[in-house]
């Protein structure tokens, strides 16, 4: 029985979003992400690994997701996860290569809020990503509502 009622998912229910991709991807996984996520029209922007770099583009805060690409050969490169949490409570989805399993795990430790192993389905990405931009939202929406929430956090959105 119809009821007139349109069944969503929550993946119909996040509006535009802001992310920045930090890592040293090749052109082709580069290309990869950003077609994904325009697709879904959320704006994406490009960072190298680097926090120099990555203070370059901004206060991290503006962002609604980070997405950093971790390489297997790089082993200090998953401290950029602790030193980018020191800075931003900004959502981080880590993208591993399947050799580097641990380094995902270790990026949890270490601040990350997700990951996900290369090659990666297309539509877990966006979906792990979404999740993390609603739960981030959700948070600034409770913060709001009561400002206590907000006095041990690093740097919250303004």
């Amino acid at each position: 029985m119809d009821h007139g009622l349109q069944q969503t998912s929550w993946i119909d229910t996040v509006p535009q979003s802001h992310a920045l991709v930090i890592g040293s991807m090749s052109g082709g996984a580069l290309e990869t992400i950003l077609a994904i996520f325009k697709r879904r029209g959320h704006s994406v922007e490009f960072a190298p690994a680097d926090m120099a770099a990555i203070a370059e583009v901004g206060k991290l805060d503006l962002f609604d997701l980070l997405i950093l690409e971790l390489d297997i050969q790089d082993v200090s490169a998953v401290q950029l996860c602790a030193q980018l949490r020191r800075v931003t409570l900004t959502p981080l989805l880590v993208i591993v290569p399947e050799a580097g399993r641990s380094q995902g795990i270790q990026a949890l430790e270490l601040g990350a809020d997700s990951f996900v192993v290369a090659p990666f389905d297309r539509r877990e990405l966006i979906v792990r990503s979404e999740a993390l931009i609603r739960r981030y939202r959700c948070m600034f929406v409770a913060m709001a509502a009561d400002p206590s929430l907000s006095g041990s956090r690093p740097a919250a959105r303004r």
